[in-house]
């Protein structure tokens, strides 16, 4: 198990959302909070198990969540030239082939959802 401080750039919103990624790796990586929470704060923790799979180039990502149920995100990356279009023509083929439907789509972090 490694913890990774990651903070993403994007948008609260339902479907498809361009963002942005910065991705810690720590050289002691059981503990990214014990530096980071006492020079910069911290609003809250979310605590998570991931499972990571790959769909047709799609990583996907399984949660186990404390507090909410188990969560789906994905993550199409975009290759050199792609547009944010062609992103979420991807992301929506792969939901609709996933059987997700729109109404399933969460509009929020897991830090902001109820627990």
């Amino acid at each position: 198990m490694r913890g990774e401080p990651i903070h993403y750039r994007r948008p609260d919103g339902y479907g498809p959302e361009e963002s942005d990624d910065v991705i810690a790796r720590p050289a002691e990586p059981r503990r990214p909070g014990a530096l980071l929470s006492p020079a910069l704060g911290s609003r809250s923790m979310v605590r998570k198990v991931r499972f990571l799979y790959h769909a047709e180039g799609t990583p996907l990502h399984l949660d186990e969540v404390e507090g909410p149920e188990h969560c789906l995100e994905s993550e199409t990356v975009l290759s050199p030239g792609g547009s944010n279009d062609d992103g979420r023509r991807e992301v929506d083929r792969l939901t609709a082939r996933l059987g997700i439907a729109p109404e399933a789509l969460v509009a929020a972090a897991y830090i902001d959802l109820p627990g």
